[in-house]
């Protein structure tokens, strides 16, 4: 036995969700507007990723410039 052809037909639209609305009465996404909060969360972790590297810089310069311990023999 077979498998018939039905007609299907696969398209990729994206992130076009007029298109998806459109084409399903169920699929109805909510409004989104990032806006100030995205722009709050990408500060935020851009101000985190300062704190590390500048933790990370201060890590290296304290063993770049602890003495060397002394090699008794």
């Amino acid at each position: 036995m077979c498998a018939r052809q039905i007609g299907w037909a696969v398209e990729f639209w994206q992130d076009d969700w007029e298109r998806h609305v459109r084409a399903s009465n169920r699929f109805c996404p909510a409004a989104f507007d990032a806006g100030e909060k995205a722009r709050a969360a990408v500060l935020a972790e851009a101000g985190e990723r300062r704190a590390i590297r500048a933790r990370n810089r201060a890590q290296v310069t304290r063993l770049r410039t602890a003495p060397a311990p002394s090699q008794a023999g």
